[in-house]
């Protein structure tokens, strides 16, 4: 909703709402998949340059929720995204285009998997308790 109706000009109106829900919806969720993000990275041996960037760089990027998982995937990539003019997060040399996408491909199969198990887990356990 952010990005369709979220407008700095004189429509702030008409989006303002639905921004700021977005944004407080996506609050946590963007920390769990930091989380996961940085188990991913600690495991690769990239946890510092990703905790490093996420640090420095997570609040670079419009919005508080989608910089610092963008901080963390650049950082432990090793590649630089950037918007001329609005923002540069990571200062890897690689670009996404000619190396990032299959590390940025692996960190999110393995983070999906993650989660997927986390919460397969979580529910069995919920009902094993319950029964």
């Amino acid at each position: 909703m952010d990005a369709m109706l979220g407008y700095k000009d004189e429509r702030i109106r008409l989006g303002w709402f639905s921004a700021r829900m977005d944004d407080i919806f996506g609050y946590i969720p963007a920390r769990i998949t930091t989380a996961y993000l940085l188990a991913w990275f600690a495991v690769k041996g990239t946890f510092a340059p990703a905790w490093k960037t996420m640090v420095r760089d997570g609040k670079k990027r419009p919005g508080f929720n989608g910089g610092i998982i963008m901080a963390a995937m650049a950082g432990g990539c090793g590649i630089r995204f950037e918007k001329p003019g609005v923002y540069t997060i990571g200062d890897g040399t690689r670009s996404l285009a000619r190396e990032g996408g299959a590390a940025i491909l692996s960190a999110v199969r393995a983070v999906t998997l993650a989660f997927a198990a986390t919460a397969a887990g979580t529910l069995i356990l919920l009902a094993w308790l319950i029964l």
